[in-house]
């Protein structure tokens, strides 16, 4: 991921104790920022300094936040600057740019926040050419990592399809406008398939771009899954050590008949997987 270092955040908020909070964890992953709490001081500090971002409350004084945009909007200097928007409620914003402006809704969680901010900053800072025009991508995991490569392309709203080879797990990532639409990676489809492709740190990738045909099984947003996969990522991370290796083989004591019927639907499917597969890493795969 590209560093913080240098990129400047102008951050507009009526609330004194958001806008502080909001600016000190900026600050602490190194952006440069600069507060306002009305739309008038927000237009002259963006003015001034032409930042990289800005975060605005859709309801500033003074100055409205609509027209503060406008005017942003019709200069050449400030025009191209991404903002993302915060209000208590879901609203039709007119100065919305999809794939460019992100909506978040108060109170909000701020390491996903975070995230957001990430995802608009550090992935413009990317070489252009590895995310526009038509050409093949290719590169290792250990360089950048998938989430990395899923939040660029879908602020650049690519078309294509992501191989992804690593020594843990095979498969592809369809993608469709900057949005994930299918995933497959050994028998797993759809999400369960995304998120096992996800947790590759090491291997290689490929983007073929273009159009292709496939049956949609994957509904979120590709923010939504990425933020998701982080998060059970780090959940497994920690429970590693507690789990057997997937090379390891499983036998069921007793037959399957005097196993008591459960409503637990995993362990019914784990003891129906038990009569064909053995090895852990073959049932998780089935």
């Amino acid at each position: 991921m590209v560093g913080a270092e240098g990129k400047k955040v102008v951050v507009a908020e009526k609330d004194r104790e958001i806008l502080n909070e909001i600016a000190s964890n900026l600050a602490l992953k190194g952006y440069e920022v600069f507060t306002a709490q009305d739309g008038s001081k927000a237009l002259e500090i963006s003015l001034l300094k032409l930042p990289d971002l800005i975060v605005t409350d859709m309801n500033l004084p003074i100055l409205p936040t609509q027209k503060l945009v406008q005017i942003l909007r019709s200069n050449p200097r400030t025009r191209d600057i991404p903002i993302i928007y915060l209000s208590e409620e879901e609203r039709s914003i007119p100065t919305f740019q999809p794939g460019k402006d992100d909506f978040v809704r108060k109170p909000f969680n701020m390491s996903e926040f975070l995230l957001r901010v990430a995802k608009i900053l550090d992935y413009r800072g990317m070489s252009t050419t590895f995310v526009s025009g038509d050409t093949e991508v290719s590169g290792k995991l250990s360089h950048v990592s998938l989430p990395d490569i899923l939040q660029m392309f879908s602020l650049n709203r690519r078309t294509g399809i992501l191989h992804v080879e690593s020594p843990g797990v095979t498969g592809s990532i369809y993608i469709k406008d900057g949005e994930v639409v299918s995933a497959i990676a050994g028998q797993a489809v759809g999400e369960k398939a995304f998120y096992r492709l996800l947790s590759a740190m090491e291997g290689e990738f490929q983007f073929v771009p273009g159009d292709f045909e496939t049956r949609r099984t994957i509904k979120q947003t590709t923010s939504n899954l990425v933020l998701e996969g982080v998060r059970r990522i780090d959940e497994l991370r920690k429970l590693r050590e507690t789990f057997s290796h997937t090379e390891d083989s499983v036998e069921l004591l007793r037959d399957p008949s005097e196993v008591p019927m459960t409503s637990n639907p995993v362990v019914r499917e784990v003891l129906m997987l038990l009569e064909f597969y053995h090895r852990i890493d073959e049932i998780l795969d089935a």
